[in-house]
């Protein structure tokens, strides 16, 4: 937002030289009272500059934005990759044992930043009780109001339930949550997903 209000300052600031500047060579022709006011504002618009660049009010460095967004490609390009890879060996796993137990993946979501020491914490007890976490995603303002452990078959009720158990164990008491529309053939068995709310 800093930088928004940055750049928009800087671009009234940039007009309203042109015009003075076109105006003092004459190739603008004003009403001298229009031309007295246009020069107030400029000399109020260079303050009003020079107070908010020496105060840090206004920042026109892009860098910290685009490093946010760097970050945040890379992580959800992790997520991505960690989540086909375990895709892979629950296919080897099936393929070469049909009744073998598929074990529980749980997905993290968070809302901010200053979430994330809880839901390592969260991926740390889930990992101990032998669940697969892909990682912890930041999702920002898709998060729900307020903290939810998702599962979207009924067939998933219980696992649902152990994977609540071994969070309460970490600190995070959550109740699960069924989310209807999906059919048991088009999602994973075993699927889950933390939500942490938005702050």
């Amino acid at each position: 937002m800093q930088l928004i209000i940055g750049y928009t300052c800087v671009g009234v600031f940039v007009c309203t030289s042109i015009i003075a500047v076109l105006y003092l060579a004459g190739f603008m022709k004003i009403d001298p009272a229009h031309g007295t006011k246009l020069f107030n504002v400029l000399v109020v618009e260079i303050a009003v500059i020079g107070v908010g660049a020496f105060g840090g009010l206004i920042k026109l460095n892009p860098q910290p934005v685009a490093t946010e967004l760097a970050a945040g490609k890379q992580a959800e390009k992790e997520l991505n990759t960690a989540n086909e890879t375990l895709t892979a060996l629950d296919t080897k796993d099936t393929a070469a044992n049909p009744t073998a137990t598929i074990k529980p993946r749980v997905y993290i979501h968070i809302a901010s930043e200053n979430q994330r020491d809880a839901a390592a914490q969260a991926k740390n007890a889930l990992q101990e009780a032998g669940d697969l976490v892909p990682g912890i995603q930041n999702v920002g303002t898709k998060a729900p109001g307020k903290l939810e452990l998702r599962y979207f078959s009924a067939r998933d009720a219980e696992g649902a339930k152990q994977v609540a158990s071994t969070l309460k164990g970490a600190g995070i008491s959550v109740e699960p949550k069924f989310v209807s529309g999906f059919s048991d053939s088009s999602i994973r068995p075993l699927h889950f997903e933390l939500w942490f709310a938005k702050t």
